[in-house]
């Protein structure tokens, strides 16, 4: 929600806003957080008084619904480079927000508050194995024939799992396992007689060099290699 606090009718005790935008110089800044502290208040202030500026209510991952692939941004965190947008992933088979040094189950309440950057598209319900067209059968068997690695997605489901020998059941529906997506990332450091180093993409007296891989974006801890300069 959006729009001028002075009108809102449905201001809360508690609610919190951020101001996205200041038309005139009226002690509320772009970018900051602001509370409700009475039915007609902003951190101790008549709404009222500050309806030029625009805001967009905060809320919790639970409240704004989110999905997978969604992403959101954060407020609130006491250190402020915790900060900033999260994509919405399941990890050990939990919802969760993922950002940079944030990690935050979506069912939990606590700070940070959130607000919704962009919707993932939902991905259209599979066909079905009776479903599916003679061509695109074709396909599938023609995969299994050749040794690729078959997945399969019951009815009410949305988990795919690997099927070494799959039965062709007309209720369900299979594909073939896609390949993740390998992504290389080097960086460089610099360590100093202090002992604190420091790490950039690029700097001009790097003395050691960091690569590591992704797949499908997240980190393989196993592939993180070091290399002096």
């Amino acid at each position: 929600m959006e729009g001028t606090l002075g009108c809102d009718p449905d201001l809360k005790v508690g609610d919190k806003y951020l101001c996205v935008h200041t038309e005139y110089n009226n002690d509320t800044k772009r970018g900051e957080v602001y509370t409700i502290t009475h039915p007609e208040y902003i951190n101790g202030r008549k709404a009222s008084w500050v309806n030029l500026t625009r805001f967009t209510k905060l809320m919790t991952l639970t409240e704004l619904g989110v999905k997978i692939g969604d992403v959101v941004e954060s407020f609130g965190y006491a250190s402020k480079e915790l900060n900033g947008p999260s994509v919405i992933k399941k990890k050990n088979g939990v919802l969760c927000a993922v950002g940079i040094g944030t990690f935050q189950p979506v069912h939990e309440s606590s700070l940070p508050v959130w607000k919704m950057v962009s919707r993932t598209l939902q991905e259209d319900k599979p066909k079905t194995w009776a479903e599916m067209t003679d061509a695109e059968k074709v396909v599938l068997l023609l995969a299994a024939y050749e040794g690729k690695e078959i997945e399969f997605q019951g009815s009410g489901s949305d988990t795919w799992t690997l099927s070494p020998t799959p039965r062709w059941s007309d209720w369900g529906a299979y594909r073939i396992k896609p390949v993740p997506v390998i992504k290389t990332i080097t960086m460089q450091m610099h360590h100093n007689e202090s002992g604190k180093p420091h790490i950039a993409d690029h700097m001009s007296n790097p003395t050691h060099c960091i690569k590591y891989n992704t797949l499908d974006g997240e980190v393989d801890t196993s592939s993180i290699k070091m290399e002096e300069l």
